[in-house]
């Protein structure tokens, strides 16, 4: 594949900067599977009592996932336990469920297998069950937790924090009645209430105490975002360790922890997507927090510091080496396609990126990107084939095939255009989150039709 030099001005960085996308009123792909393997069998609550251990001082086998909504079909397997969720997060997912659709989203949520969650709480399909921003709103309805604790990710002074802030915001956006917005208080750094008639608290950092009973833990990489400035005012990898170590002074007894990337839902960078599964080493290897960082991770943390210097040979060079020594990653096949992109040598930094793509299908969120730059760039045929390879690798997401027969028809393309649509026509779409979808596709139809 042949990509001009003209990719050069799109903005790659190596470090938690970077671009995403266009997308028409819907998030860039559809969710790639959890890591875990979905069991197909519905996910009945266990009646036995389960066990825990304790977090970060014994291992724990942690569920990745691409956005939080999903972490619900893991969730819901305690749900007897009447667990604690403890939610670091940068944003409490508390996005009420439709009130014409609750209910049945709920009884769904109760029957279905993991797959199927997992599946379909993402805004990447015709028909999803839920949205990611749902995930905490959905649990509350469910009564998967007796209590919720959301932890701020905040450098501000504690009492910077205002009840009345975040009363009015849940209030404008739905999600609480106005007799729970009066329940709502503050003190000495945590904001208490009630929602749905569980105990909910949002903490700052300085308001952490020891949490009793069993918790289940969510870690949103989003959760980072507030507080990471770049290497040379704050430093990744202490930046991590300093909030587990937080986290295990709780010294709570957990079920099990989930880990959400959310590239999609939150327009994080791809460039943040080494840190879930560099967060999840650290749950299955407890005592890494008392030790000095791996190889690996040490030289990450020169590719993240060394570009604020422009030396770009040497990244390069240590990108090099630790995919020698770590060939499986797919973070470092991405962060070699960056530094070739920014090296004119398209060709190779498209293999590097298919090799990422191979081993985690989420870097093909890449594909929308390059496309997307290609057409603004009057790219047209570049721009189709990378739209191609994103369907290729998110078959189940209509919006990239709707962006394929946008370029095909620029081309006069109708009849490959016309098969596709078809296929748009027959799918199941959501009278909840796309209810004119349907129409748009009619209308569609009879432009191309026109056009022949």
């Amino acid at each position: 594949m042949k990509i001009v030099n003209i990719l050069l001005c799109f903005f790659l960085v190596i470090g938690l900067g970077g671009c995403q996308s266009e997308q028409e009123e819907t998030p860039k792909a559809a969710t790639p599977k959890a890591k875990e393997s979905a069991s197909t069998a519905p996910t009945a609550i266990e009646k036995v009592q389960q066990q825990t251990v304790s977090l970060l001082q014994d291992p724990t086998e942690p569920v990745l996932v691409e956005n939080p909504a999903q972490a619900l079909a893991y969730w819901q397997k305690y749900k007897s336990s009447r667990p604690t969720l403890i939610l670091l997060s940068n944003d409490p997912f508390l996005q009420p469920l439709p009130a014409q659709t609750a209910e049945q989203v709920l009884a769904e949520l109760a029957s279905a297998s993991r797959q199927e969650i997992v599946s379909r709480s993402t805004a990447s399909i015709a028909n999803p069950l839920l949205l990611p921003a749902m995930a905490t709103s959905a649990a509350l309805r469910g009564q998967l937790f007796s209590s919720i604790i959301w932890e701020i990710p905040t450098d501000a002074p504690k009492d910077k924090l205002s009840a009345q802030a975040f009363r009015t915001q849940l209030l404008d956006m739905g999600a609480i009645t106005t007799e729970e917005a009066s329940s709502i208080e503050y003190d000495d750094g945590v904001i208490r209430g009630r929602i749905r008639n569980v105990p909910f608290q949002a903490r700052h950092p300085q308001a952490m105490t020891p949490v009793t009973g069993p918790v289940i833990v969510h870690i949103d990489v989003g959760y980072f975002s507030p507080l990471y400035e770049g290497e040379i005012k704050t430093k990744l990898y202490p930046l991590l360790y300093k909030t587990l170590d937080k986290l295990r002074q709780q010294a709570a007894q957990v079920l099990t922890v989930t880990i959400s990337y959310s590239n999609q839902s939150s327009n994080l960078p791809l460039s943040t997507r080494f840190i879930g599964p560099d967060l999840a080493t650290i749950f299955q290897q407890p005592n890494l927090l008392d030790k000095e960082l791996t190889r690996l991770w040490r030289q990450r943390s020169k590719t993240l510091y060394l570009p604020n210097f422009f030396q770009a040979r040497e990244v390069n060079k240590l990108l090099l080496d630790m995919d020698i020594s770590d060939p499986d990653q797919p973070s470092i096949k991405y962060a070699l396609y960056q530094t070739h992109i920014t090296r004119k040598q398209g060709d190779v930094a498209l293999d590097y990126l298919a090799q990422a793509v191979a081993l985690d299908s989420g870097y093909g969120l890449e594909y929308l990107a390059l496309s997307s730059l290609a057409r603004d760039n009057n790219l047209p045929d570049k721009s189709l084939e990378m739209l191609q390879l994103a369907a290729e690798t998110f078959p189940e997401d209509p919006f990239i095939k709707t962006q394929i027969i946008s370029e095909l028809q620029k081309s006069d393309q109708i009849d490959p255009a016309r098969k596709i649509l078809e296929q748009l026509q027959g799918l199941n779409w959501s009278e909840t989150f796309y209810p004119n979808w349907p129409a748009k596709l009619e209308e569609l139809k009879n432009r191309l039709a026109q056009q022949e």
